[in-house]
């Protein structure tokens, strides 16, 4: 009966262990904005009540990480942050359309983030005149491109030079370093993968450059 006991007893703690896969862990909830909003309230809301739905009880802090519409901080979580599920990220709920659009500076693929749910139910809609020629987006996609290139050429004729604000400069950087884009400062700057350029204000670096999802080396932010 003894030799039952002991070997039960040796069973429980790896049992105990699985069972409270959060014990003693830290959750972070990355918002896209500053502190003081709807989307940055909302997540300290939920980090209050969400250590008792997770096995475990960890605990939960929330990290601000604004710019560029929360575009910064899907980037971050998409390409920096480790998959291993202490990492929840919330976003502007129209980042979706950025990349249907190819918005300048968007590194992630939403197709690709693994979905929790909402703490808002809310819609978007686009909507269009019916009297402009636009009936997809691939078609307003190509109108961007048009007005961006009649832009270019009305400043080369105006004599204007360097990035207009929001525009990205391309500095044919090397493989081996990483390209941010830096939308209050109109410029670009480069670094080493995964090393953030200072965050002096506005800390407004997007990362331009495309990273490999296996990479594992560590960024300091």
């Amino acid at each position: 009966m003894k030799l039952k006991l002991g070997l039960l007893a040796l069973v429980a703690l790896p049992l105990s262990a699985w069972a409270q896969p959060y014990a003693g862990k830290t959750v972070t909830i990355i918002v896209g904005y500053k502190a003081g909003g709807g989307y940055d309230a909302t997540a300290r809301v939920l980090a209050r009540h969400l250590p008792k739905h997770i096995p475990g009880k960890p605990t939960v802090i929330v990290q601000n990480m604004p710019g560029a519409n929360s575009m910064i901080a899907a980037n971050h979580v998409y390409n920096v942050v480790k998959p291993d599920g202490l990492t929840i990220g919330t976003f502007n709920r129209n980042l979706p359309v950025a990349q249907l659009t190819k918005v300048e500076g968007v590194k992630y693929d939403m197709t690709k983030f693994a979905w929790i749910g909402s703490a808002a139910s809310e819609c978007t809609i686009l909507a269009l005149r019916s009297d402009l020629p636009y009936r997809t987006v691939d078609d307003l996609r190509k109108a961007k491109q048009e007005a961006k290139k009649a832009r270019k050429t009305e400043r080369t004729e105006s004599g204007a030079q360097g990035p207009e604000m929001g525009e990205v400069q391309e500095t044919g950087a090397s493989p081996d370093v990483w390209e941010w884009f830096s939308p209050s400062r109109s410029r670009t700057v480069t670094s080493e993968p995964r090393q953030r350029p200072p965050a002096d204000a506005p800390d407004d670096w997007i990362l331009l450059t495309d990273v490999a999802e296996d990479s594992d080396a560590d960024e300091t932010v």
